[in-house]
């Protein structure tokens, strides 16, 4: 319920005075100002709201960009790495095919087995050139005893058996 008794009268403006009829020495009156009114919680929360929004939006363009780009370059290199791949090995089937067709002539499997096995016809005589050492041995040497020899022992020896040398 509104009480009625304490209601403001209202003041009807008053026409300004012109400079000239204001008396000079009068201290001007300072312009009433607004009354402060009691902060509401709503600025505040714009406050804090509008940053969380952009960092929200941030993320999402992040999401929503990035890691699709990042996603398609990957895939792109991929691609192109499988594509490169194909292609060797497209020409290594290609040489695979004429090597199966070379290997299916009778005069091309018997080249292989008298190279690699040593194969002959039947009626054939095998011959097979060793090739010379390329490298030389050095001589063995026993290492020489320091011992003397007396005479008995030597004479011993020589008389001892079947000689060797003719």
């Amino acid at each position: 319920m509104r009480d009625t008794a304490r209601a403001k009268p209202v003041s009807t403006p008053s026409k300004p005075k012109p400079k000239s009829q204001q008396n000079p020495k009068a201290i001007p009156k300072a312009k009433a100002k607004p009354r402060p009114q009691a902060r509401s919680a709503e600025p505040t929360r714009r406050r804090r709201f509008v940053p969380a929004l952009l960092a929200v939006t941030l993320i999402g363009l992040l999401f929503g960009f990035v890691y699709p780009t990042r996603t398609f370059l990957d895939q792109r290199t991929a691609t192109s790495d499988a594509h490169t791949r194909l292609e060797l090995l497209q020409s290594e089937n290609a040489k695979l095919a004429g090597e199966s067709k070379l290997l299916s002539s009778d005069a091309e499997i018997e080249r292989l087995a008298r190279e690699r096995y040593g194969l002959v016809k039947s009626g054939e005589k095998a011959f097979v050139i060793v090739p010379a050492p390329t490298t030389t041995l050095p001589p063995t040497t026993l290492p020489q005893t320091t011992r003397p020899q007396t005479t008995s022992q030597s004479s011993a020896t020589t008389n001892s058996g079947p000689s060797r040398h003719p």
